[in-house]
């Protein structure tokens, strides 16, 4: 029952041979492969004594024929398990046993009571007819090989005539590609020697004309030069005004500080005697002056009755209004994320609705300048607004708030003087008052919204 130790397990022992055939015959001995091994690159197994005996005369894998190498191949433990698990029969004359093959080769093969006892010419016949039948088997591969590389060597040398035959007529090709190209070349050059030709001319009648503007540029910058020192001796008298002016310029300047601080005394003092106003207004009104009460034309009503004569879009527009204060009057820095999503959900649609809203913001943040972080805060969350003008042009939140603090800051100083004209008038600080808060609570809410950027 014993193999040869230089081939694999006999394909007369398995139970289902075409099965072991077709997934485990070795190439080489045409047996199922013993101890399998595998070449890395190709994926093809073999026993290994079969692929270490070929790989002594030839570095090629038997099946594919690529390059291997000894270092190229490894065990397939994989497929020895697979191997050792196949059912097989006892092919000692009278035995019934079955199995797998793992049990037949570590127990019943040496075990088995219809072992046949062969003397030792028996044995050496075995081993000559299984020689013979490995050298029949290794010439016909032999054969099979020199075959297929007579036909690799005709289809290597069609392929070649091939080329050769691809190279002359791209070699012709080129050529004439080549030649045409030359006569084009040819023509190009000779136009544009032609050209070249014409252009000297032009350039000899240039040249001539060139002396003749450099003649009387000559004569220019000699009146430049008379020009310049003229230049030199006004700017001269400039430099001198200007510095008159820098020291007059100083002069008012401290003049204007002297005026500032007399401005805050007299605030001061009117600060105090309105005071004075107010406690007087008090005690009337404790001793019961309700008869002084006047009726203000500006006094507060219903909004619905100022909105009695609006169009639908303007009433539309009053109550955006409304809801936008009162969102600014319940923000805080805790609730800014929520009421920020519901200004984003108003129906800001219009740049008169997006003008109103932003004059809102503007003039409740400068009024409140304590919140004025806050308040940039909702801004820079509302620059992404934009709405169409008449023409079809982008108005944006953030274009329209920055123009607004911007004409607000460059009007600060003219109005304060002339505000401050009208106190000196009228002996009261209230305007004066308001305008520096106004000023104030501008530059403070400006600065809230250069620390988020978005200045740039």
């Amino acid at each position: 029952m014993a193999g040869n130790d230089h081939s694999g397990y006999p394909m007369k022992w398995f139970k289902d041979e075409n099965a072991a055939r077709r997934a485990y015959e070795c190439v080489i001995c045409l047996e199922v492969v013993k101890d399998a091994v595998q070449v890395r690159d190709c994926g093809h197994q073999f026993c290994a004594l079969c692929i270490e005996d070929i790989l002594k005369a030839d570095p090629r894998c038997p099946s594919c024929r690529i390059e291997i190498s000894d270092a190229m191949v490894f065990a397939d433990h994989a497929a020895r398990r697979l191997i050792k698990q196949l059912e097989v029969n006892c092919c000692n004359e009278g035995c019934t046993w079955t199995g797998c093959l793992s049990s037949l080769v570590q127990g019943h093969q040496n075990n088995c009571n219809f072992l046949v006892q062969r003397d030792e010419n028996n044995m050496q016949k075995l081993k000559v007819e299984e020689l013979e039948k490995k050298h029949d088997t290794l010439m016909l591969k032999v054969l099979l090989f020199e075959q297929k590389h007579e036909q690799d060597v005709t289809v290597l040398k069609l392929k070649y005539e091939q080329d050769i035959e691809e190279l002359k007529l791209k070699y012709e090709k080129d050529i004439k590609e080549l030649k045409l190209k030359h006569q084009r070349d040819i023509e190009d050059l000779q136009s544009k020697h032609q050209q070249e030709k014409q252009d000297i001319r032009e350039l000899q009648l240039k040249h001539q004309q060139d002396k003749q503007d450099i003649r009387e540029l000559q004569l220019k910058h000699q009146q430049e030069k008379q020009d310049i020192a003229e230049l030199q001796l006004k700017y001269e008298q400039e430099k001198q005004d200007v510095e008159e002016f820098k020291f007059k310029h100083e002069q008012d300047i401290g003049e204007l500080k002297l005026k500032i601080q007399q401005a805050d005394d007299l605030y001061k003092r009117l600060k105090e005697k309105e005071q004075q106003l107010c406690e007087g207004e008090k005690l009337q009104k404790t001793s019961g002056c309700a008869s002084l009460l006047k009726k203000s034309e500006n006094r507060w009503q219903r909004p619905e009755e100022g909105e009695k004569d609006l169009s639908e879009e303007d009433k539309e527009t009053a109550e955006l209004l409304r809801d936008v204060l009162a969102i600014l009057n319940k923000l805080t820095s805790q609730n800014l994320k929520s009421l920020v999503d519901q200004a984003m959900a108003l129906n800001i649609d219009t740049p008169k609705r997006l003008k109103g809203v932003i004059d809102l913001v503007y003039e409740t943040a400068i009024r409140q300048p304590m919140f004025s972080a806050v308040y940039a805060n909702m801004c820079h969350c509302l620059f992404s607004i934009k709405v169409a003008d008449a023409e079809g042009e982008d108005v944006s939140f953030r274009k329209l708030l920055l123009n607004r603090c911007q004409k607000e800051f460059e009007k600060d100083d003219q109005a304060f003087q002339g505000n401050k004209r009208k106190a000196k008038e009228n002996g009261v600080d209230e305007v004066l008052e308001n305008n520096k808060k106004r000023m104030m609570g501008n530059i403070k809410f400006i600065g809230e919204l250069f620390k988020l950027k978005v200045y740039g």
